[in-house]
């Protein structure tokens, strides 16, 4: 309830206290029941705001109707129900329901002071003070609607600074996935292209089965590369990005480049996790793969994916000793897979163990 609403109610008491304590009071039936209607109208008028126009409009006019026969009936009680009305009148709508009511009501009070011969300058002094509140109202529900105003335009104003936000990066997004397309993208083209025309020329040379296979390997790796490159510009504009279900990929593509032997297990039931969450789960997949193609060729890689309720966990452990290059505060791999897992909430672990060396990303789970 708005404060100017819980003022009419604490008014309405008002009214009705000083009436029952004047000459008259509780001593005239007529005048007890006109007390009663101001009240009621007057209460449902102030709590019942979403009434329908024409019931808001009658309540109004029977609390006129019924303030006008309270002081016809005490002529010595002071008209203060008329400045309630004065004040009630703004919030009536329509606005012009307002205006008659307490038009109406103010010329029946002059009309009985009138035929009583009671004209003086009482009678002044409550049209001025009905005039008064009828205009402080009016003020107050002027100043109400401006604040509303100005909330709604602020408000707007958020959500087109949002939206601009927004637009712009999208098209730095746009202007990157051009970037890698253009560069990255062809770069890799063009490797793969010579490194297939290498592998096809050792094939049909003499040449020694080690060199053939390490021309189907970097082959291999060129078209990963390109196709992750691929899909590094599809993310950029908006595309699906790879999460947990691409890893058994990421093992099948390690197992043909590295000729190792590579196992991949999944526990648990899988839940959804947020897009950011489940990039990090593949890129620390692919950057751990990566790592031990580069400083353990050729050791045993064991993969395991583990849906625990309260969380995911990666672990990626290989049995080809401690990486001198993949200590845990070494690399640009391990510190941007340790930063994607702070991001989303997660730790991430990578140390020796007793056969090698192990990565182990943890991303708890949100609540729904």
């Amino acid at each position: 309830m708005s404060p100017v609403r819980a003022l009419g109610l604490a008014m309405v008491c008002v009214v009705i206290g000083s009436a029952l304590a004047g000459p008259v009071g509780w001593r005239n039936p007529a005048h007890v029941v006109a007390l009663a209607a101001f009240a009621v109208s007057a209460t449902l008028f102030l709590v019942l705001p979403r009434m329908p126009r024409w019931v808001a409009a009658a309540m109004l006019a029977l609390a006129g109707a019924s303030a006008v026969l309270v002081y016809g009936l005490d002529p010595a009680a002071v008209p203060i129900g008329l400045f309630l009305l004065g004040a009630l009148a703004p919030l009536a709508s329509p606005s012009w329901a307002g205006l008659v009511t307490v038009g109406g009501a103010t010329l029946a009070y002059i009309a009985a002071e009138l035929i009583a011969e009671r004209a003086s300058w009482t009678l002044a002094a409550t049209v001025a003070g009905v005039l008064f509140f009828a205009l402080v109202g009016r003020l107050v529900l002027r100043e109400r609607r401006q604040r509303q105003r100005i909330a709604e335009l602020l408000g707007d104003l958020e959500r087109s600074r949002a939206a601009e936000r927004e637009a712009e990066v999208a098209a730095e997004r746009a202007r990157l996935a051009r970037e890698v397309h253009d560069v990255l993208a062809h770069t890799l083209s063009g490797l793969a292209i010579h490194l297939e025309t290498a592998r096809l020329l050792a094939a049909s040379e003499r040449t020694d089965p080690a060199l053939r296979d390490t021309v189907d390997r970097a082959h291999r790796l060129s078209r990963t590369g390109l196709d992750e490159a691929r899909r590094a510009v599809g993310a950029l504009r908006g595309d699906e990005l790879p999460g947990p279900q691409s890893i058994p990929r990421l093992v099948e593509e390690h197992r043909l480049s590295s000729a190792s032997a590579v196992r991949f297990t999944q526990r648990g039931e899988p839940f959804e996790l947020p897009t950011e969450a489940r990039l990090a789960v593949y890129r620390t997949a692919q950057e751990a793969l990566s790592n031990v193609r580069k400083h353990a060729a050729g050791a045993p890689v064991e993969v395991e994916l583990r849906w625990d309720p309260d969380a995911v966990t990666l672990t990626i452990d290989d049995g080809g000793g401690r990486p001198p290059l993949a200590l845990p505060h070494s690399g640009f791999g391990l510190a941007g897979m340790r930063e994607r897992a702070e991001l989303v909430g997660g730790t991430l672990e990578a140390r020796p163990f007793e056969r090698g060396f192990r990565v182990r990303l943890r991303i708890p789970r949100r609540p729904d």
